[in-house]
């Protein structure tokens, strides 16, 4: 017995000795690594680099010289193109108080950034964008803070150093939502991120100021299309609204708002409106019937009536809201405008193109405005006009129209933004009925996958997508491969949409069409 417990004990030393020596090695091994990396790393360093250079051109060797400039380049570019990529976004977002120097400061990072990595889009569009911008604003008036050369006292200008926590933050989220209002989207959201960061570290998770500037941080990524992570955000923050602030204090009701609107977006329209319907009561008693905010709520309830099917219903909601949204908010105010490019898409939905073409076009002029021509609102209204120009027939037009569009709303929107992938699909409709059914389905093929990444497989645009698709095979000839997607659709629209929605009518007809021709092939052979 003794025997065999030290016979287990010599046993149990010598994995252990080994299990010891192994680790040892291992560490060995990674002592080394590090010795490499910290090599490499002094060999990469800028200031070595350029005693490489200046030692090679001593000895003669010029094209080693270069050659070392351009290897040093290369180890840098990405991390100097990432850097200057954040620090133009962030002069970008300073633009409503500072329009010069906020201006110059964005376009020259930017310029840095695309050197650096010229094949990245995002900073392409960045610079492209700002280089439009400085078009638009050789004499910017009305600039309200005193502008600096400065970086430093340029921050402080317009967040503030010295001052008091809540009061940067309110500042960040007022310059969050002067970006909003702007249309610059990417802008807002890193403004808004900054705001929850100092609001939780130094108010604390559960403060006002840190749940509103994760209010305004949400409503940046809605805008942004990035309507998966808002959903998540919307979530986490609702509960402890309720808590910290009350069930019915406004800033609740506007983040129950924001949900139902994000709800809509991602396709979830039957929730959506259920969210409406049950917040408007609430809207119309804490705020009032003319509130602004109960106004907007409205609106959300009738688009997300049109994107259920019920347009008439839709366009009762909007012909009552309309003058309201004239009187309390006037003619021109930008969610007037909106309002009356809903009235015109509900108009279309309806078969009435003819008067909802008037409307847009009686509309857009006051949109570039207002709004600016290049607004994210703008290119919507623009991208509608699209697509009643092609409804018109008017197909050539509307091709032209949209080929115009594309490039702007993928460089002020994104590429894969909501809205551009929409675009993108109104686009391979209209190759379709010029018969140019080849490049549409080039174009759907292309852009299904994105729409099922962005919006997801079941989303309604998704499904818009998938029976164009459809119909564009049944156009080339290839009906039996239309006629098996097409029944693979429908249940997945049935599942989503109301059952006399204007897609599941539209798609189910195309299989009736595809199973009578069918038959009539079946009946010809039978003859035969």
């Amino acid at each position: 017995m003794v025997r065999r417990l030290m016979r287990r004990t010599v046993d149990d030393l010598r994995l252990e000795n080994k299990a010891l020596s192994d680790l040892r090695d291992a560490n060995i091994r990674k002592i080394e690594a590090l010795q490499r990396e910290v090599t490499a790393l002094s060999a990469a360093a800028p200031a070595t680099i350029l005693e490489r250079m200046e030692r090679e051109r001593r000895d003669g060797n010029e094209v080693l010289a270069i050659r070392a400039l351009i290897r040093g380049f290369e180890a840098f570019a990405s991390d100097i193109g990432r850097i200057t990529h954040e620090l133009a976004l962030h002069h970008l977002s300073t633009l409503p108080q500072m329009p010069r120097t906020g201006l110059a400061k964005a376009e020259r990072f930017a310029r840095i950034a695309v050197l650096c990595q010229p094949d990245d889009r995002d900073r392409q569009y960045l610079l492209a964008e700002i280089i439009e911008i400085k078009a638009d604003r050789q004499d910017p008036k009305g600039a309200d803070a005193v502008e600096f050369d400065d970086d430093e006292a340029a921050l402080e200008a317009l967040f503030g150093v010295d001052v008091d926590v809540p009061t940067l933050v309110v500042r960040l989220c007022d310059s969050c939502h002067l970006n909003l209002v702007a249309g610059y989207y990417r802008s807002a959201e890193r403004l808004a991120l900054r705001a929850v960061f100092t609001a939780r570290g130094r108010l604390g998770p559960s403060a006002s100021l840190t749940l509103t500037a994760r209010y305004w941080h949400t409503a940046a990524l809605s805008f942004l299309g990035r309507y998966d992570e808002a959903l998540d955000a919307v979530e986490a923050l609702l509960p402890l609204e309720e808590r910290v602030k009350g069930a019915e204090h406004p800033n609740t009701l506007n983040t129950r708002y924001l949900r139902a609107s994000i709800l809509h977006d991602l396709g979830r329209s039957d929730e959506a409106l259920d969210a409406v319907e049950a917040l408007l009561p609430l809207f119309e008693r804490v705020e009032g019937a003319e509130h602004p905010d109960t106004l907007t709520t409205r609106y959300l309830g009738a688009s997300i009536l049109r994107d259920l099917g019920r347009s008439d219903e839709a366009l009762d909601a909007v012909e009552a809201l309309l003058p309201l949204h004239e009187r309390v908010k006037g003619a021109e105010h930008p969610d007037t405008l909106s309002t009356r490019g809903l009235r015109a898409s509900i108009l279309r939905d309806l078969g009435r193109s003819d008067e909802a073409l008037d409307a847009v076009d009686a509309l857009l002029p006051l949109a570039e405005r207002v709004k600016g021509a290049e607004h994210p609102d703008t290119l919507s209204t623009r991208s509608l006009r699209a697509s009643i120009l092609r409804d018109l027939g008017r197909s050539d037009e509307a091709l032209d129209a949209v080929e115009a569009l594309l490039p702007l709303e993928e460089r002020v929107k994104g590429a894969e933004h909501p809205d551009t992938l929409s675009t993108r699909s109104l686009r391979a409709s209209i190759l379709r009925d010029l018969g140019r059914s080849d490049e549409a389905l080039d174009a759907v093929e292309a852009l299904l996958p994105l729409e099922e990444r962005v919006k997801g497989a079941e989303h309604p645009d998704t499904l818009t997508t998938r029976s164009l698709r459809a119909s564009i095979l049944h156009g080339l000839g290839r009906s039996d491969e239309a006629h098996e997607s097409l029944q693979a659709l429908l249940p997945r629209m049935a599942a989503c949409l109301p059952i006399n929605h204007p897609l599941m009518r539209s798609a189910q007809a195309l299989l009736t069409q595809l199973e009578k021709e069918q038959a009539a092939i079946d009946q010809s052979k039978s003859v035969l």
